[in-house]
């Protein structure tokens, strides 16, 4: 897709006040030790923006590196994933729970969590991502789509790193 692309920047970026994240956010590490993948080198990012650019209909998501070279990976997303996130990102209750927000709620009845967010391939501008989750005493990968790993992982009750291959960043570029 047009809008998907990967930036360099020498510093980090200021985030503008109407995409910026709540104040009590934790880091995106949290707490959650990160093992990249060892034949692909992952990044960790942190989600700098959900935003809609009209006349657009899909909102995009921008995720930028922690630390330096603080590259930005921008992907579309449909719409409902894009409020979705957003609501999620800025801690925002709906009236009736979202299809994300129930998911979680039975995860957490099931004493499930995610790990950890990787965004891991694209094809053709579609992202592919998995989550790695734990309960109890199994660990274990599910697949899914970036949109879905990422508003989950911000409905968690700690910060989930989301992790961006190396090979995505350089597939973005192209």
């Amino acid at each position: 897709m047009s809008g998907d692309t990967v930036s360099d920047t020498d510093s980090p970026p200021s985030i503008e006040e109407e995409t910026s994240a709540p104040d009590d956010i934790e880091s995106p590490l949290g707490s959650a030790e990160v093992t990249p993948v060892p034949d692909d080198p992952s990044r960790v990012t942190a989600l700098a923006a959900v935003t809609v650019d009209l006349p657009s209909a899909h909102p995009e998501v921008v995720l930028r590196e922690v630390d330096s070279p603080w590259r930005e990976l921008r992907f579309r997303i449909g719409y409902p994933e894009g409020i979705a996130m957003a609501h999620a990102w800025r801690r925002i209750p709906s009236l009736r729970p979202l299809t994300h927000e129930t998911w979680v709620a039975v995860m957490r009845e099931m004493g499930v969590t995610v790990e950890v967010v990787r965004i891991v391939g694209v094809d053709n501008g579609v992202y592919f991502a998995e989550m790695e989750m734990a309960g109890g005493s199994r660990r274990f990968t599910v697949p899914c789509r970036p949109s879905d790993a990422i508003t989950v992982a911000l409905r968690q009750e700690f910060s989930v790193p989301i992790m961006v291959s190396e090979s995505v960043f350089a597939a973005a570029r192209r």
